[in-house]
């Protein structure tokens, strides 16, 4: 009897093993018709084959992470948020995607971010003599605004606050008077809140309010030891409403108003010389210097517990980023503290080049910038995998369909999402399976650019109809300088929606749609404007959309497709909008959708430029760069997942990332090996297009 319990046992765990086996094959292969659905820019049938594969197997890692990129591809940014959430929480997210989801979430304001941390390395010295221009000596607290990507810096051997943009270079002074006179003594913690700026000093023994060009628009606090006074305030914070002060000479906090009326004092008896306070918004942490500890406080100062590191000497700035407690230890170095999982990390370097380390702010590149209270330095360490993330480097496609020989579209942003123009075959490099391809070349990225693929979109309604002479005269600036490998394609919107298909450009062909289109009220723009987008994918011309609107569409006549993921979908494909309005009035919406997608927006105030549209964009540098290269021949091994890595390096910056392909399969014919499969759906798509000779 038990021979037999333990036979049915082991075929029960054997056929579930079978099945999971099963499943992930099957998985696989609905990946790999996903994969080429992807890179044919089908991203709806893309979704539908990735979620397939998921359904089988939903650990598989590269699925998920394909899902995400279609659907962003697609326009649609929440749902690739979610998707690599989701990926992350399953243990299969690399840090590129966690770096992608932080630039989302700051693309979207979102209040959310994935902290990215392992080895570090000096990435500059900073200079507060010779790249400050000596407007930052012996800094002390720093405080990082994310939102103008700018450093204010307490320079105490100036007694001012000094404001470094990105490049180091100091935009901004506040408390400086005339010539080095400063209304400041020992500025010391920093905080900004609501547009103004909060600085304690540590002399006076009070706390300045500035706007945030500067201007001084007051001062609290006084001088004592009684409960309402300060002596020596260092660190600060605002958080539910409150201020939050350390009192160093008196070994407590102090909570007011923003607006400087004295409400609750915390900590005596507990804290002995504390230096910094900050908020995850929660609860208060504050670096207890002399007791070598971290002590946290809720909001109406009740003690909660302690955090006592090993090793820990002198602890004094923190900062918070994520589930991260950063800990400056001037004798030690940084430490690193999780919130959520009580671990701890000393953020170690082989470079210590300052004498005193004192505070420490995190920008949104996940740069640590180090104060040195003792000397004219900062350092500012970047994580080493960080090294790969200063420019944003996005795979839109990868052609096999004449494999080896491939073909890899690309885009490269800056830090602000600002295309990278003019790189040279020597900024890029290709790895197939972390081989390094030899020889690569540019030249289909600028081959088709002599020959033109303009998306041309017309609003017919009846304020439109008013401006019939206006719409003639830039649709014949547009039409007649177009040669004829030139290509044209008409959308126009009214009550119904007319799609022309590509043709020839021909003015007096086009003029004469135009004026047969019936007018009406428009019904479908988001439609029309996003199947626009859809046209242009498989493209490989100089393209842009071209749209003409009248002005009266708002945000309720977005309904299928928001304005947001019309925008995406154009960006993310390299697709720029030129939009027209015909009249004198902004539209916001408008002008957004054409900003972001690197086109330009126009008013009629703006009608000579508007003539030129046509030189406007023959001569606009490409957003998308193509890149061919042999890979390495693994026909032997047919649906082989090949990795492929493409870095890029541009001047100081670099940027890589990681994608791959399926090994193609091949039959055998009287001329030589043919594609088969899904694989000839590119060759399809290809066969009109330009070829590199």
């Amino acid at each position: 009897m038990k021979k037999a319990w333990l036979t049915l046992i082991f075929m029960l765990v054997s056929s579930i093993a079978l099945a999971q086996t099963v499943n992930q094959i099957l998985s696989e292969r609905e990946f790999r018709v996903g994969m080429l659905r992807f890179y044919n820019r089908q991203y709806q049938a893309a979704i539908q084959v990735f979620q397939r594969s998921l359904d089988l197997d939903p650990l598989n890692y590269r699925a998920r992470y394909y899902l995400g990129e279609a659907y962003l591809q697609a326009g649609y940014t929440r749902q690739a948020i979610e998707e690599w959430e989701n990926l992350i929480q399953l243990g299969g997210a690399t840090y590129q995607v966690k770096q992608r989801l932080n630039d989302l979430y700051y693309q979207l304001s979102m209040d959310k971010n994935y902290t990215l941390y392992e080895n570090y390395v000096l990435s500059q010295l900073y200079d507060g003599l010779k790249d400050g221009a000596h407007k930052v000596i012996r800094p002390a607290f720093l405080f990082y605004d994310e939102e103008e990507d700018t450093l204010l810096v307490s320079s105490l051997g100036n007694r001012y606050i000094s404001e470094i943009d990105n490049t180091g270079r100091v935009i901004r002074t506040i408390g400086r008077k005339w010539w080095e006179q400063s209304v400041f003594a020992t500025p010391m913690g920093i905080f900004l809140h609501d547009k103004k700026i909060y600085v304690a000093d540590y002399t006076q023994d009070k706390i300045f309010v500035f706007n945030r060009t500067g201007k001084l628009l007051g001062s609290f606090g006084s001088h004592g030891y009684q409960s309402s006074n300060l002596a020596g305030p260092m660190g600060i914070v605002i958080v539910n409403g409150y201020l939050y002060v350390v009192d160093n000479g008196n070994d407590r906090i102090q909570k007011f108003t923003p607006e400087g009326e004295w409400v609750q004092t915390i900590g005596e008896g507990e804290l002995n010389r504390p230096t910094d306070i900050v908020s995850d918004g929660s609860y208060l942490y504050v670096s207890d210097t002399a007791n070598k500890r971290i002590v946290v406080y809720d909001f109406f100062g009740n003690f909660i517990r302690e955090i006592v590191l090993n090793g820990i000497e002198e602890p004094r700035g923190l900062s918070l980023k994520g589930d991260f407690l950063y800990i400056v230890d001037s004798k030690k170095g940084i430490y690193l503290y999780n919130l959520q999982t009580e671990d701890m990390e000393t953020l170690t370097t082989e470079e210590k080049p300052l004498q005193r380390p004192f505070d420490v702010a995190i920008d949104k590149q996940y740069r640590l910038n180090l104060s040195d209270i003792n000397s004219t330095k900062m350092a500012i360490y970047t994580p080493l995998q960080m090294k790969y993330v200063n420019l944003g480097v996005f795979i839109s496609q990868i052609w096999v369909d004449k494999y080896p020989k491939n073909l890899i579209h690309f885009r490269v942003l800056d830090r602000e999402g600002n295309p990278i123009y003019n790189l040279r075959q020597e900024n890029i490099a290709i790895y197939e399976e972390n081989t390094l391809v030899p020889f690569i070349r540019l030249g289909q990225t600028y081959n088709y650019r002599d020959r033109l693929y303009l998306k041309i979109v017309i609003e017919m309604d009846p304020t439109m109809n008013t401006y019939r002479e206006e719409l003639q005269e830039f649709l014949k600036s547009i039409i007649e300088p177009m040669q004829g490998t030139d290509k044209l394609d008409l959308t126009l919107i009214g009550a119904t929606t007319e799609d022309t298909g590509p043709y020839a450009a021909a003015l007096l062909s086009t003029l004469e749609k135009v004026k047969n289109h019936p007018v009406g009220p428009l019904k479908d723009v988001d439609k029309a404007l996003y199947n626009a987008v859809t046209s242009t994918l498989n493209v490989n011309l100089n393209k842009a959309i071209i749209y003409f609107t009248s002005g009266k569409t708002s945000f309720d006549s977005f309904t299928t497709y928001e304005p947001d993921v019309i925008t995406t979908y154009a960006r993310q494909n390299a697709v720029p909008i030129y939009v027209i309005h015909m009249g004198n009035r902004r539209q916001p919406l408008y002008q957004e959708m054409a900003e972001k997608t690197f086109g330009k927006y126009y008013t009629l105030e703006n009608m000579k430029d508007i003539v030129q549209i046509y030189q406007t964009i023959r001569q606009a540098p490409p957003l998308e760069y193509v890149v061919s290269y042999t890979g390495l021949n693994l026909r032997g091994l047919p649906n082989f997942w090949v990795n492929v890595k493409l870095k890029v390096q541009y001047k100081d910056f670099m940027g890589v990332v990681d994608g791959g392909y399926f090994v193609p399969e091949l039959f055998s014919s009287p001329f030589g090996p043919k594609l088969i499969d899904l694989n000839r759906e590119q060759f399809k798509l290809r066969q009109s297009q330009p070829r590199e000779e």
